[in-house]
């Protein structure tokens, strides 16, 4: 009967690996091919593919991966001597899947994506030199996590799915995420250099509030320091949706207005009650001014605006939020090291 035999990693540390009869490892279920010339292990899984496949796919992964291969000379999985991976099986398991099984599930941005699979996609990609992992990644990213208002706009407010299976999430969203995610997401971003999606990733995880960023530390999704940030730019994002209203606490009016004291009271009762139910205090300082129509000349208002009113203070809420957009890395701290811009696949 075959046992387990020593192989020494790259950090010089034994790790048992296969031999034939598969006492320690597993050969993983689709993605054992017996023609195979390579064999992978990662923690408890092991794989036999091809190096032409992985070849085909980068330039760099195969010379990457046989570099290891003297570690282990005399062990030996499947008539293969093993090579024992440092990454996850998850990540070594979906970044086969994507290669040999892949097809438009992967790169058709018409099908959304979870973010487990475009973060590992993101972070394989960018190690063993997958380009097409990195591009499809890396522009559902720029896609979920925009750099301009407008961008932002197209996606609308339904982006995250919600508890309720019931609910629907955006048909533009080409990553499917819970908020809770964006604490991880921050730190992919940070690690893989894509900083012009940081101002509005902050932005989303700050509408998380403070109990469960605090909760997001523990688990270690985030650092201290982009705590520090959240917590910071919770506070600007207050006082910016008290400024996206000072129209209605100013009781400004549209000087085509034809009732200006019904209009400036009714103006000042909204802001009353939009206070009343905590409508201003939960950092969402860029959300988008359709509300105005509802308390102040929807059907059920109780508060009435005259229509070239509601048109002014819609007018003016808009510019309040294009100044927030703007501000969100002086919000969120960002606007020093937060690293470049990474375009190609890199090692990180």
């Amino acid at each position: 009967m075959g046992q387990a035999q020593a192989v020494k990693s790259g950090d010089n540390e034994t790790m048992p690996v296969d031999t034939p009869d598969k006492s320690v490892t597993r050969r993983h279920d689709t993605l054992w091919f017996e023609d195979g010339n390579l064999v992978l292990v990662a923690e408890n899984t092991s794989y036999k593919v091809h190096k032409s496949v992985l070849s085909f796919h980068s330039t760099v992964m195969v010379p990457m991966l046989l570099s290891a291969e003297s570690t282990n000379p005399e062990a030996v999985v499947g008539d293969c001597p093993p090579i024992k991976l440092s990454d996850m099986e998850p990540d070594i398991t979906l970044l086969l899947s994507i290669i040999y099984r892949g097809g438009p599930k992967y790169f058709d941005l018409s099908k959304p994506m979870d973010f487990q699979t475009v973060s590992g996609m993101l972070r394989l990609g960018r190690k063993y030199g997958i380009e097409s992992f990195c591009h499809e990644a890396q522009t559902r990213l720029e896609d979920f996590f925009p750099s301009t208002l407008r961008a932002y706009d197209a996606i609308s407010e339904e982006r995250f799915l919600s508890e309720d299976p019931n609910d629907e999430v955006s048909e533009f969203a080409t990553i499917h995420m819970h908020r809770w995610e964006c604490p991880e997401a921050i730190r992919l971003l940070q690690a893989t250099g894509l900083s012009q999606c940081l101002p509005c990733a902050f932005y989303c995880a700050a509408q998380l509030g403070e109990e469960a960023l605090v909760e997001a530390v523990e688990k270690r999704h985030l650092s201290l320091e982009n705590l520090k940030r959240c917590l910071k730019g919770i506070v600007h994002l207050r006082n910016a949706d008290m400024v996206s209203v000072k129209s209605l606490i100013l009781g400004q009016r549209s000087r085509a207005c034809k009732t200006p004291a019904e209009c400036i009271r009714a103006g000042r009762a909204i802001v009353s009650s939009l206070l009343e139910n905590k409508k201003l205090s939960a950092a969402d300082a860029l959300m988008k001014g359709s509300w105005i129509h509802s308390e102040a000349e929807g059907p059920t208002a109780d508060n009435k605006l005259c229509t070239a009113c509601v048109n002014f203070h819609r007018g003016a809420h808009e510019a309040e939020r294009q100044k927030t957009w703007g501000s969100l890395k002086e919000f969120f701290d960002l606007t020093k090291g937060m690293g470049t811009l990474h375009t190609k696949c890199v090692k990180v």
